[in-house]
């Protein structure tokens, strides 16, 4: 016994030393060879590459598809034209209004679904031209639709919201009310509204301009306390004189991936 725990240990402690020995100079290696920071390299340029990636492809969808307002734009104007009236009879007339915005809920429903986004909407600019001051409030007339699953196929319109609209189109447009459902669009000074009024004041700010180089990219906002937080990108529609008579604009949510735009 005493000769196998001897054998034992000549074995064991000679071993055992190289082994120590030899991690010692791996380590040695790793650190004075810069491997750590090499891997630290490595690793930062993989992470840089992949957001690069993604940041690219966000830029790329949001320029040529989810901000892409310009067959809505046409189809509007065409809408418009074949009304036969002038945008200051159509301002002057809240029949002609609703017939309108009728008119335009098929165009709505296409780019929300070709664009791949979360919500589009379209505001009339009637009434008052100035932002609410005070304890004013500007009611305007308009369509808002929502999709929170733009990811998901549906062949109707059941999986749409309908955020703002007279209530005369409710059963044309043939989508359920949303929780927060309103006939209008309602502005005061103290709620967000730069998703209307920054388009309509850079029209009558800069006549002749196209109506793309008048686009507004909204900060993060909600249009009531249980609605989900949206960024919304939103272009003027022009009359033959230049001068806005609506509002076109998509949305946005800032949820995670699964409840946001298609990409």
């Amino acid at each position: 016994m005493k000769r196998s725990k001897s054998i034992f240990r000549k074995i064991f402690i000679p071993v055992s030393l190289i082994l120590i020995l030899q991690i010692l100079i791996f380590l040695g290696a790793i650190i004075g060879g810069g491997v750590i920071d090499n891997l630290r390299y490595y690793a930062g340029n993989e992470l840089r590459e992949r957001v690069s990636v993604r940041a690219n492809e966000l830029e790329t969808q949001f320029s040529l598809k989810w901000t892409n307002l310009r067959g809505a734009s046409d189809e509007l104007h065409a809408l418009l034209d074949d009304m036969d009236i002038s945008t200051t009879q159509l301002m002057d007339d809240e029949e002609l209004q609703k017939n309108f915005l009728g008119a335009a809920v098929d165009t709505l429903v296409r780019t929300l679904r070709q664009n791949g986004i979360n919500g589009v909407f379209l505001i009339l600019n009637s009434g008052e031209q100035s932002r609410p001051t005070g304890s004013e409030q500007h009611k305007k007339y308009g369509l808002g639709l929502r999709d929170l699953d733009p990811l998901s196929s549906y062949i109707d319109r059941e999986d749409l919201l309908i955020q703002r609209a007279p209530s005369s189109l409710a059963v044309q447009i043939e989508c359920p009310l949303d929780g927060t459902w309103e006939p209008y669009y309602s502005f005061t000074q103290d709620s967000y509204n730069d998703y209307f009024y920054q388009p309509v004041e850079a029209a009558y700010q800069n006549f002749g301009a196209q109506e793309s180089d008048l686009a507004y990219l909204s900060a993060p906002h909600r249009l009531s306390a249980s609605d989900p937080e949206t960024v919304s990108y939103s272009i003027p529609l022009l009359d033959k004189d230049g001068k806005p008579f609506a509002v076109l604009g998509i949305e946005l949510t800032t949820a995670p991936r699964s409840r946001r735009a298609a990409v």
